[in-house]
């Protein structure tokens, strides 16, 4: 395989890692609805697949864009700042999903 194939075949079976990993907790959730809080088998799923797309994330595609990305802005430093604004853009959907998952929002 040619290097652009390569990383297409990869991008798209990283996004079918994902979406299998965080099917057994959606699932779970629609057969047992109303059955109270989560189990600790659910947030074991949970914490392995968010460990395994942050490790991807900053062990690759961080480091690549950091190169990609060097002398666009200038002298500052714009990387950086797509990834701090990448995780936060994490950090909110997650919330929204949680909230609307326990029916608080």
């Amino acid at each position: 395989m040619e290097g652009g194939t390569f990383k297409v075949v990869a991008m798209a079976a990283i996004f079918a890692a994902s979406l299998l990993g965080a099917a057994p907790p959606v699932i779970r959730r629609e057969r047992s609805a109303g059955a109270g809080a989560p189990s600790a088998s659910h947030y074991l799923i949970r914490a392995f697949t968010s460990g395994i797309l942050l490790s991807l994330a900053f062990m690759h595609v961080i480091a690549d864009g950091f190169e990609k990305m060097e002398g666009l802005g200038g002298d500052f430093p714009l990387a950086p700042i797509f990834v701090l604004a990448g995780i936060m853009l994490m950090f909110v959907v997650e919330r929204a999903s949680l909230a609307s998952f326990a029916g608080g929002g």
